[in-house]
């Protein structure tokens, strides 16, 4: 053994195992680090992929939005058509309730003629303040549904938005 020794050859032997050893190390570690770098590249391809869903979400939020102002203007303007409506029946009211009240409206046929289209415009003022009012109910029940709709893909597209962001920093 001291003969191996001492030619080198035992020496160089050693030097080779531990060149080998150290050699294989590197080599799983730039394995490691290319896996990592394959990982990386995925996770940028998702990133990417979840930037362009949280922009388009972003996007059929202010649409949404804007049809909802929108509607409101649209319900403001029909809640103010309809109180006119109502003053101008209650204004008709009071002024039949007047006619009928002072004994002015007579037998004769001229204010028998003036009864009946007092009448009849009466009539036709709760006809059209039904129909505002079943308009007023359809409008009313649609702002509810697009309410609902609108919460619906807000919760929706928050829940994604969160995840995205869970994501992402669970990453870095």
């Amino acid at each position: 053994m001291e003969k191996l020794i001492a030619t080198g050859t035992f020496r160089n032997n050693l030097l080779l195992l531990l060149c080998t050893f150290l050699m294989s190390c590197l080599a799983g570690q730039v394995m490691a680090q290319s896996k990592t770098a394959n990982s990386t590249s995925k996770n940028i391809k998702k990133l990417k992929k979840w930037d362009k869903s949280y922009e388009e979400w972003e996007k059929n939020m202010q649409e949404l939005n804007a049809q909802r102002a929108n509607l409101d203007k649209q319900l403001k303007a029909y809640n103010e058509q309809l109180n006119k409506m109502i003053k101008n029946t209650s204004n008709l009211d009071s002024d039949y309730g007047d006619l009928g009240g002072s004994g002015a409206i007579s037998t004769t046929s001229g204010a028998a003629g003036d009864q009946s289209q007092l009448l009849q415009a009466t009539k036709q003022m709760q006809e059209t303040q039904m129909s505002f009012n079943m308009q007023y109910l359809q409008l009313q029940n649609s702002m509810q549904n697009e309410n609902r709709q609108f919460t619906m893909v807000s919760n929706i597209m928050k829940t994604k938005h969160d995840t995205v962001k869970n994501t992402i920093s669970n990453i870095h």
